[in-house]
């Protein structure tokens, strides 16, 4: 099994995994994910949409877009996932409220596959911080282009969520429990829990369960690299205990925590050789 990641941080991620397994849990993130395989296939769940990914394509999901691995083919080798947590400053043809309802890409054309995979692997070599990002801003500025001509019209993401599941959210997003009381949300918001429920599910796709498990994730996920032993980690962020942490971390992200942080620690050492 090989992991490879370089995490620069509060702007992007790559990584490297070719492991057939992991990614099945339903999430969505903050950033916008870009992804390639090398060989074979997998197939993605994007809003409930099934997408192939094969070899020649390349896959992007934008922020709050919810997906998930539903199978890998026989032949599957890896697949190379570029995470860009926010909006390059200066790239200023893109407006905030267009990158937050980026929705997603299929791009087929094989010479945006070729740069997308020489790309990620350059971001994986030894190599500083700063010649990586401008390698990065470099084939990012076009494929933004690109995809925002084909895609013009955008509208204010606020307006996609029924008001009952964007308040449903806020008090998900300030619960600092171990398991939010969705009793005491739905009694709060006059409604069932049921009626709750689903009202949140058609607005973003997750159940109200889902959506909380996949914010602790992604919150254990920017722990990781502070030093933070996991099991203090897995405390902090609310999980039953370590096993049930590495468990949704894998089903969102293909690797457990502790592969994880030692692919980041690798990447770190072996820059500083």
């Amino acid at each position: 099994m090989t992991i490879q990641a370089v995490n620069i941080a509060n702007q992007f991620e790559v990584r490297f995994i070719d492991q057939a397994r992991g990614c099945e849990r339903p999430h969505s993130h903050t950033s916008l994910v870009i992804s390639a395989i090398t060989a074979g296939a997998l197939r993605l769940q994007i809003n409930g949409n099934g997408v192939e990914l094969t070899t020649g394509r390349v896959v992007a999901v934008g922020p709050q877009v919810v997906h998930c691995v539903e199978a890998f083919s026989a032949d599957f080798s890896g697949v190379y996932v570029l995470e860009i947590f926010e909006q390059p400053a200066d790239y200023e043809q893109v407006s905030p409220a267009q990158w937050s309802i980026f929705g997603q890409s299929v791009t087929t054309t094989p010479q945006v596959y070729a740069e997308f995979i020489t790309l990620c692997r350059q971001l994986l070599d030894e190599r500083d911080n700063a010649e990586r990002t401008a390698l990065l801003n470099a084939w990012l500025g076009p494929y933004l282009h690109q995809h925002f001509n084909r895609y013009p019209f955008c509208i204010d993401s606020s307006t996609m969520a029924e008001p009952l599941a964007v308040t449903i959210r806020e008090q998900l997003d300030h619960c600092q429990a171990e398991t939010p009381p969705y009793d005491e949300i739905a009694r709060q918001c006059g409604y069932s829990k049921e009626h709750c429920n689903r009202i949140f599910r058609r607005s973003y796709h997750l159940s109200m369960q889902s959506y909380f498990l996949n914010r602790k994730a992604n919150k254990a996920k920017a722990l990781i690299d502070s030093g933070k032993e996991l099991a203090e980690i897995t405390l902090e962020c609310g999980f039953y205990d370590q096993s049930h942490f590495s468990r949704v971390f894998k089903e969102i992200f293909q690797i457990s925590p502790a592969s994880y942080r030692k692919s980041l620690l690798d990447s770190r050492q072996s820059h500083t050789r």
